[in-house]
């Protein structure tokens, strides 16, 4: 593959591409293996993902151990293989889809469809993942002001981790710390069906100095479904609900971002992931996880001190960056 040609991916995956060439570019992935390999491999880099098929990766990533996706390498395929499409083009299927751009201006409007600073609502439930829309769970967690020195990023409060375990847990250890939302977008679904759009999750977080001794990443993540077996508020409330250790593969499409957080602490971080919508899209599941990698061989649950996470945004735009053939 010719120097200039992976130029040409970087500037366009680093947003320097100017519209005279995208033509160019189209042409080049669509007569060039190599190159849309390449366009493949430089894009998951940039959004925080990594080939879930390659055993070293599931080794290390502690965001991969807890979750079902460590029980066979085809369910890790077919979860890497639906992350790949949804971050890129939007096709939804266990195989990846060459994926061809066009220009097209960039839409900054939005539509709020959850923004949590933990200033009015209710704390999130500590009975694990929420089966009902609209409502924050998940692990041990408390609402706090000023705490250790560090200010909530916005507002007096902010939320803080305390344990990688909720009411009733039966799994006897854990190194994750979660926080889940559902979200319905029945008004916005004719939106999504006619228009290309895009849910952005941001959070801010921040946390304690701490050791050589310890790894900690924060990892989001979006989940497009058209049902939810067994949440309140849905058609299908009465079935069996999800299992969080499998809710990573019945999505239409999933995006996740991991990012380390600073070992010198007392700073705040933003974590931003994004997933292109499938047309059929009724609802969201959001995850943030706090994790120290370290101890993903902990006997018993990972107890946090000096975790927070803050602003918590979930936004709809129309974002028509990339179509496909």
């Amino acid at each position: 593959m010719k120097e200039q040609d992976l130029e040409l991916i970087r500037d366009y995956i680093d947003g320097r591409l100017s519209a005279s060439r995208v033509d160019e570019l189209n042409q080049l992935l669509e007569n060039d293996v190599e190159a849309r390999t390449a366009f493949r491999h430089l894009s998951l880099m940039e959004e925080g993902l990594q080939d879930w098929s390659n055993q070293t990766f599931l080794d290390d990533n502690p965001f991969v151990k807890d979750s079902a996706l460590s029980k066979t390498k085809s369910k890790r395929q077919s979860v890497y293989s639906s992350a790949v499409a949804g971050l890129l083009v939007g096709v939804f299927s266990t195989i990846f889809v060459n994926a061809y751009l066009v220009a097209s201006p960039k839409i900054n409007d939005f539509i709020s469809l959850c923004f949590e600073s933990f200033e009015v609502d209710p704390p999130p439930a500590v009975d694990g993942m929420p089966y009902v829309l609209d409502q924050w769970g998940g692990d041990y967690s408390h609402v706090v002001h000023v705490e250790n020195g560090i200010k909530p990023f916005h507002g007096k409060r902010m939320l803080s981790f305390l344990r990688a375990d909720y009411k009733g847990k039966k799994e006897a250890n854990s190194y994750i710390g979660d926080l889940y939302r559902f979200i319905d977008l029945s008004e916005h679904l004719d939106k999504i069906k006619t228009n290309r759009s895009k849910v952005e999750l941001i959070v801010r977080v921040n946390n304690l100095a701490y050791s050589h001794q310890q790894n900690f990443q924060a990892s989001t993540t979006i989940v497009a479904f058209d049902r939810l077996p067994g949440v309140q508020g849905t058609p299908e409330s009465s079935a069996p609900h999800l299992d969080p250790m499998d809710v990573d593969t019945k999505g239409l499409a999933i995006a996740k971002r991991n990012m380390p957080l600073e070992k010198s602490g007392e700073k705040w971080q933003d974590i931003k992931c994004e997933l292109i919508l499938p047309p059929e899209s009724k609802y969201l599941l959001v995850r943030i996880s706090i994790a120290d990698s370290k101890q993903y061989k902990i006997k018993g649950h990972l107890e946090f001190k000096g975790n927070y996470i803050d602003s918590i945004e979930v936004n709809l735009s129309e974002t028509p960056l990339l179509s496909y053939k």
